[in-house]
């Protein structure tokens, strides 16, 4: 959102787990400690060092890069016209890092804060005895710490509005960000303080504004992560900094460069599907096989727009034997994009509708002669469809239903007809006789 270049996000970027913007750059670091740069570079911040790994924080200023290491040490890179990139000899013991403008922040294990970097408005003077710090941010030529208690402290340029007056009586504050003559604060209710210069209206925070669960200070403008994973902007507008994109969700860190801005969005994992149908065994009623109906499974995700597609509809004609049936949930929004289930569906043809036949006349307890004569004919049609000899079983078929309608009543109750000459004039449909 603001800079071209800046908010172009590379192709195929994932496993993000920190983002950070600079003038007119943008830093990711990746969950396997690396980092990526992209946007506008003068004169060298997108030129990540080679072998960087390990990276646990990343920070951005206006044409300097910052990233924490796993073993409390920072790198810099990028400009160093005010000294922004010359880390400390010995620095160490490093929990978090900041950099705004030309200046760097990094805050120690023992609650200390170090600053190097331009201190042409004491934005590097940090004050004496300041201790108990648990976070720190920057902005353009001031800095700000937040201490144990839940107050805050700040220091450096304060000629435009009062960026460094904090108000009097904050306290309860979880999280701060500073812009470029502004600075903002998170409460532990959700609520956010605004102070500093209001050009752009950028201390001007929404009424009603709660739920907030992080900050963040862009140029002129000022941003707020609700807890519902959505984004409010206020401030300037000059190259859509405001323009959150429509149906932006599921955010879970923000950045503001100084026109533009970054969303970390959580990806979305939970599509699938539910009432898969049963794997389906089901007789032909031709020769192409049978037409089978299903009840189609439904999407589950949190959000519209997910689709089902089988690549055997329901009401399609399967054919003779076994055949995998595939349904994939597509949602472009979820990673992955695409979930597919199975089951299978067989298709009985004549040679195993015939088996069964046999096992139905078997079933029926009839006398062992006229039992023996209707097995005779059914297994006669099974030696004629391994051969070949499809006429051959055609005739067997026939003969079979000819004696079964001629004892109906007889040796056969009508139920018992009605079952086998069913069952046979399929088969015959399935052979085509």
């Amino acid at each position: 959102m603001g800079v071209p270049g800046a908010e172009d996000v590379p192709a195929g970027l994932s496993g993000v787990t920190a983002i950070a913007a600079g003038e007119f750059y943008s830093l990711a670091l990746k969950s396997d400690g690396t980092v990526v740069a992209w946007g506008f570079s003068s004169p060298s911040q997108l030129d990540v060092p080679a072998g960087l790994s390990g990276v646990t924080a990343i920070a951005a200023g206006e044409v300097h890069s910052l990233a924490l290491k796993s073993d409390g040490t920072v790198v810099a890179w990028g400009s160093d016209l005010f000294g922004e990139s010359e880390v400390p000899a010995g620095l160490s013991g490093v929990t978090a890092i900041a950099a705004r403008g030309y200046h760097s922040l990094a805050l120690k294990s023992d609650g200390t804060v170090v600053a190097w970097g331009s201190d042409y408005n004491g934005e590097s003077n940090v004050p004496a005895g300041l201790s108990g710090v648990t976070a720190i941010a920057a902005g353009e030529y001031h800095s700000l710490a937040l201490k144990s208690d839940g107050t805050v402290v700040a220091w450096g340029e304060n000629s435009f509005g009062g960026q460094t007056e904090v108000p009097a009586g904050l306290s309860g504050v979880t999280a701060i960000a500073g812009g470029w003559f502004h600075s903002l604060a998170l409460k532990s209710d959700g609520t956010v303080v605004a102070w500093g210069y209001n050009g752009a209206g950028e201390t001007n925070v929404p009424a009603g504004l709660s739920g907030v669960t992080a900050v963040a200070g862009g140029g002129a403008d000022s941003l707020a992560l609700k807890s519902d994973g959505t984004v409010v902007v206020w401030g300037d507008h000059k190259r859509g900094e405001m323009n959150v994109p429509a149906g932006l969700s599921r955010v879970r860190a923000i950045a503001a460069g100084a026109y533009h801005i970054l969303a970390l969005v959580e990806s979305d994992t939970d599509l699938g599907l539910a009432g898969m149908p049963a794997n389906i065994t089901t007789n032909a009623t031709s020769s192409s096989g049978a037409v089978v109906s299903y009840t189609p499974p439904t999407v589950l995700d949190e959000e519209p727009g997910a689709t089902v597609f089988c690549d055997h509809p329901s009401g399609s004609t399967f054919p003779i034997g076994t055949t995998t049936a595939t349904c994939t949930a597509t949602d472009s929004d979820d990673t992955p994009s695409w979930v597919s289930q199975s089951f299978s569906v067989t298709v009985v043809g004549a040679a195993g509708q015939t088996t069964a036949l046999i096992s139905t006349v078997q079933s029926f307890n009839l006398p062992a002669g006229f039992a023996n004569s209707l097995t005779v004919k059914l297994r006669g049609v099974q030696s004629d469809l391994a051969t070949g000899a499809s006429t051959d079983a055609c005739d067997q078929l026939g003969a079979f239903i000819n004696e079964g309608h001629a004892q109906s009543g007889k040796q056969l109750t009508i139920s018992q007809t009605s079952k086998l000459v069913a069952a046979a004039t399929q088969i015959q449909g399935v052979m085509g006789c």
